[in-house]
């Protein structure tokens, strides 16, 4: 079964796409920063590794991936011809063993540009995504991911502020905390307004 795209959704100033190829440079120029990936893993080392990322979202039923773009205020209407604004993060979720609690959960993620940091976008997509959970749940990851939980959670470095008040402001609630890779000290959040949970 080929995957379904996931739904194309827009907040106030974004508009969040599902990531193609197309957007590997744009994204490219977010992971191979060290400043952006020092609370993820090593930044991409070249355009492959990015382009590789997110062919992992496109071959998977189980996770969903979007590029996260400013949306123009000049712009109505985009089309796939126009342009779409720049790449400012991604955001993605995807079905996770959470060893903590034994069992799968839906994990949220997201990177931003160290240049939009500070602005609100994380939050802005963030936010947005948390209110359509339930529609990309069952639209998109449902059908292949039967029996699954609709359960959305979040893993912060403890040390990453920046990131635990975007899950706050979110509607995500600490639920635990652990020691992740590398010994580094980890919170782990739960969203609590979405319809699916």
């Amino acid at each position: 079964m080929e995957p379904i795209s996931p739904l194309v959704f827009r907040t106030e100033r974004l508009e969040l796409r599902p990531l193609v190829d197309s957007d590997a440079e744009g994204m490219y120029d977010i992971r191979s920063r060290e400043e952006t990936m020092k609370h993820r893993k090593v930044p991409d080392i070249d355009i492959s590794d990015t382009r590789e990322w997110i062919r992992a979202f496109s071959t998977s039923n189980l996770k969903v991936g979007y590029a996260v773009r400013e949306i123009h205020t000049d712009t109505i209407s985009v089309s796939d011809k126009e342009d779409k604004g720049r790449i400012v993060g991604s955001l993605y979720v995807g079905l996770e063993r959470i060893k903590r609690a034994d069992h799968l959960r839906w994990e949220l993620g997201y990177t931003f540009h160290p240049d939009f940091w500070g602005k609100g976008y994380a939050t802005e997509a963030v936010q947005g995504l948390v209110k359509i959970w339930s529609r990309i749940y069952e639209l998109v990851l449902a059908p292949t991911a039967l029996g699954s939980t609709t359960e959305l959670i979040a893993i912060a470095r403890k040390a990453n502020k920046a990131s635990i008040n975007v899950l706050l402001k979110s509607g995500f609630v600490q639920i635990g905390e652990f020691l992740g890779v590398y010994g580094s000290e980890c919170v782990l959040f739960g969203a609590v307004n979405t319809s699916a949970t």
